[in-house]
């Protein structure tokens, strides 16, 4: 198994089509699934951890918890699973810019704008802790 996942790549019926970003448990990925076209994020477990049973089964309970919320403000969990020894889980792609991304190149937002943002994430964590699920890593928000 690589140490990385590279464009081009498969991993089960998933083909890498860009690096989107990463957090403290894994690394995210635009996809194509080569069965049926669609567009997903592909969360991959990090190798260091892929290793470690107690974090497999962390990243198969969270996600089938957060496939029971449904929110317009949170990406849909569609799958998780395993291939080449590589756990994984995948969530509906939504395309835009991260909020960093926006931020570098238009400044600070508005306070108007930066209210509906704070608004929108937070009626998505609401959802989530209302099925006592903590989201701990905001690296992926879109703006």
């Amino acid at each position: 198994m690589s140490a990385i996942l590279e464009v081009g790549q498969r991993l089960g019926p998933y083909r890498i089509e860009a690096r989107l970003g990463e957090g403290g448990m894994g690394i995210v990925f635009r996809a194509r699934n080569v069965d049926d076209g669609r567009t997903v994020a592909l969360k991959v477990l990090r190798d260091e951890l892929n290793h470690d049973d107690a974090y497999k089964r962390r990243l198969a309970r969270e996600a089938r918890a957060a496939a029971e919320v449904d929110h317009p403000n949170l990406a849909r969990v569609l799958e998780v699973g395993e291939a080449g020894r590589r756990s994984y889980l995948v969530v509906r792609y939504v395309a835009g810019r991260s909020l960093a991304e926006r931020l570098q190149a238009e400044g600070p937002l508005a306070l108007p704008g930066l209210l509906r943002l704070a608004a929108e994430v937070g009626a998505g964590l609401d959802a989530l802790h209302e099925r006592g699920l903590v989201h701990r890593d905001a690296s992926d928000i879109t703006a």
